[in-house]
């Protein structure tokens, strides 16, 4: 995904065009655009390129950016539940396979879902929420950037690696069994897959190696890969040497208080990715 710069950059242009093009649609267009690019990448972190032309294009029809802004972060990580190359789909898939929900059937149940949530919530906040400005409103246009030479074959490298990962997955899968015995299990195919989707994009792309860990998408990446490593391991070897006792509380608060666990999961989430998103942010 990081060696894809120049591919990013046109996901990113592709997006900026289309809030552009329809201003008056701010509110539905902006949680699209973040959830098309994180599905199609399998990381939120591509959507931040097109923040502040969301709160221009917002401003400039006296729309609060706080509504469309809102709208696009959280839609940016839905679509990480829907991504065919996200961990959290493949995650997702190993523990409903065994109930018998193949691969390409959760894929089809989950991102039709997914995208119909965000437009759910956009409609609501478009239509129950109060969200235009008062008075003159001061705008400052942002800079359009070129794209690198080699952008758009990078972007087409980049979608037939997912499609060849998706295809991978579906024949490896215990319901549809066209490749088996499954010697390349499915979270380390998809490594192999984007590894060589990277490889040939700086090969034929020519992609300068060295200006790769100076983008934002690479910084924002490997911050929160830290981050979230670290916090990870930390917690693993705490866990690991107290698991006997933790089952044992748990269970019990669990089975009298079955609320607490979606409280867990919620704090959990928001240690871990809470300075990850700080650090991204701010480069």
């Amino acid at each position: 995904m990081h060696a894809n710069g120049g591919g990013a950059r046109l996901f990113s242009l592709v997006g900026r065009k289309v809030l552009r093009a329809n201003p008056k649609y701010i509110n539905y267009l902006a949680p699209f655009v973040t959830y098309s690019l994180t599905l199609l990448a399998g990381t939120g972190h591509t959507s931040f390129s097109v923040l502040p032309v969301i709160v221009e294009v917002a401003k400039g029809q006296k729309i609060r950016p706080c509504r469309p802004l809102s709208l696009a972060v959280v839609a940016s990580q839905v679509g990480i539940t829907a991504s065919p190359v996200s961990a959290a789909v493949i995650t997702m898939s190993a523990f409903v396979e065994p109930l018998g929900v193949s691969y390409p059937l959760l894929l089809s149940l989950i991102i039709p879902s997914s995208f119909l949530g965000c437009a759910l919530a956009a409609f609501i906040v478009s239509t129950f929420l109060p969200s235009h400005l008062e008075g003159a409103v001061a705008l400052q246009a942002t800079k359009q950037k070129e794209l690198p030479e080699g952008a758009r074959l990078s972007v087409l490298i980049f979608v037939v690696g997912i499609v060849a990962v998706v295809l991978y997955a579906t024949a490896i899968s215990k319901n549809v069994g066209w490749i088996a015995p499954v010697h390349l299990p499915r979270n380390g195919a998809i490594m192999a897959f984007m590894l060589t989707i990277a490889a040939c994009i700086v090969f034929f792309c020519k992609v300068k190696c060295n200006d790769l860990v100076q983008t934002s998408t690479f910084k924002a990446g490997l911050s929160a890969c830290v981050c979230v490593l670290g916090v990870a391991w930390l917690g693993d070897t705490f866990v690991k040497g107290y698991i006997e006792p933790i089952k044992i509380h748990a269970a019990a608060w669990i089975t009298h208080y079955p609320f607490t666990c979606g409280g867990a999961v919620f704090y959990k989430h928001a240690l871990i990715f809470t300075s990850s998103d700080h650090k991204s942010t701010h480069p």
